[in-house]
Parts: structure tokens; C-alpha cells; sequence
């Protein structure tokens, strides 16, 4: 008798399991799973978007700097013609809800934004670019992982880095500005990139050092500006 009321509850619970359907559709019907599908789904779901309108129309970095009401968390110079600079907006912070755009539940958003210069006497420049990272939750993280999505999204964001080739490519590709970039011989800049493991940008950068923890990223640019060299860059696991 006990042996038939166990048997009976183990085809109670798998037909309760069938009824549902798999994994990935048991998922989609949670609104925390749905986000993780369409990121597990979408082919370069690392790409950033861009900025709406109101961030990048005639944006500056002291109107985005008054905007966000921090400075840049970084910045370089991309040759003679680009400065670019990054923001990385927490959750509550001024700016996130515009910046978010949907994607509310990310931890933070990264802002990168390329900002010609202007000639001396010159009006101001324009042809400001600005692209937005939203973070992936923990919850996103554990799913790309569980379901192979994370090793598909390396092997795109190798082929993403290899067509990135200048300095504000590389940004907006990894979703912020070299922590700093040292010049040298007067013909090229030598800038460090730190990718978190939490970084919209790191399936990019984890592509490169085969890792999944934080990523160093050294890379040898022209200093004016130009196109970088195909081996001109190393990945490695941060320190």
C-alpha cells in the first residue's frame, strides 16, 4: 500500500512537471524569468543601446556632468578629434530611470559618450554619440551561465572586439573609458580597460581572457586616433 501511494505521488509530481513545460517555458511565465529569456535569446545581447535623445542631442560632459550630477568616472582622449568619457549610474541615482529605459531592475547602467572637440574660436562641435549598458542582474548572470548562453555570447563578443578598431569604438563596445592611458614614443597610447564580471561589456572582454572573473584589457592605439593594429591589444584576468 505505501509503495502504491508513493508511486502515485511520483506520477502526480511528473505530470504536474509535463503540464507546465520545460524549463524554458515554465520561466517565460515569470515576469523575473522573462527578462533572463530574451537575454539568454537575443544575439548580441551585450550590444549597448543608444542614448535617448535628451542624453545625447547637444550633450556635452558638463551638461551630461550637471545632468547626472557626478563627473565622468573616467576619460581619454581619442586623437586630436575625441574625448571620450563614462558614467556609471547606480539604481535611485539622477539619470538612471531615462538611461534604463525598461530595464529598471538592472543594478546599474554604464554611459559612454564621445564628444568632438571644438577648434579654438570655433561654435561648440557636434556629432556627440552616446551609448547605455544596462547591467545584468545576478539572476541573468546564473541563467546565461545555466543554459549555455554565456559561452554563445564569448564567442560573439570576439568577433564584436575584432571590428572594434579605435579607442572610442573600444569604449562604447565595453561599455566605459580606459581607466587611464599612458602616451609613449609620441606615436601611440597605451590604455588599461577593468571589465567587472557584473559589467554589461565583460562577455566581451571575458571572450578575449578566457575567464569569468573581472578582466584587465591593455591595449597599443595610435595616438591620432587612428584604427588599432589587430594584435595591438592583450586580455588577462584582472589582478
Amino acid at each position: 500500500m505505501r509503495a502504491s501511494r508513493t508511486a502515485r505521488r511520483r506520477d502526480r509530481a511528473r505530470d504536474a512537471r509535463s503540464a507546465r513545460g520545460p524549463v524554458g517555458a515554465r520561466c517565460a511565465r515569470r515576469a523575473a524569468c522573462a527578462l533572463a529569456a530574451l537575454v539568454a535569446a537575443a544575439p548580441l545581447a551585450f550590444a549597448p543601446a543608444p542614448a535617448t535623445a535628451a542624453f545625447e542631442e547637444g550633450a556635452t560632459r558638463e551638461s551630461l556632468q550637471r545632468e547626472l550630477g557626478a563627473p565622468p568616472d573616467a576619460c581619454a582622449s581619442s586623437g586630436l578629434a575625441l574625448d571620450v568619457c563614462s558614467w556609471r549610474v547606480a539604481r535611485g541615482e539622477p539619470g538612471f530611470a531615462p538611461l534604463a529605459a525598461g530595464r529598471d531592475d538592472a543594478p546599474y547602467v554604464q554611459l559612454v559618450c564621445s564628444f568632438p572637440r571644438a577648434r579654438a574660436g570655433a561654435p561648440p562641435a557636434v556629432g556627440t554619440r552616446c551609448t547605455v549598458h544596462a547591467a545584468p542582474t545576478a539572476f541573468e548572470r546564473r541563467e546565461a551561465v545555466r543554459t549555455g548562453a554565456a559561452r554563445a555570447r564569448r564567442a560573439q563578443g570576439a568577433a564584436a572586439f575584432a571590428a572594434a578598431r579605435t579607442l572610442a569604438d573600444l569604449s562604447h563596445l565595453l561599455g566605459a573609458a580606459p581607466r587611464a592611458c599612458v602616451e609613449r614614443e609620441r606615436t601611440e597610447w597605451v590604455c588599461l580597460w577593468r571589465v567587472a564580471e557584473a559589467d554589461a561589456g565583460h562577455a566581451v572582454a571575458a571572450s578575449l581572457a578566457e575567464t569569468l572573473g573581472d578582466v584587465e584589457l591593455v591595449c597599443r592605439l595610435p595616438i591620432d586616433g587612428g584604427p588599432r593594429d589587430d594584435d595591438a591589444c592583450r586580455a588577462r584576468p584582472a589582478r
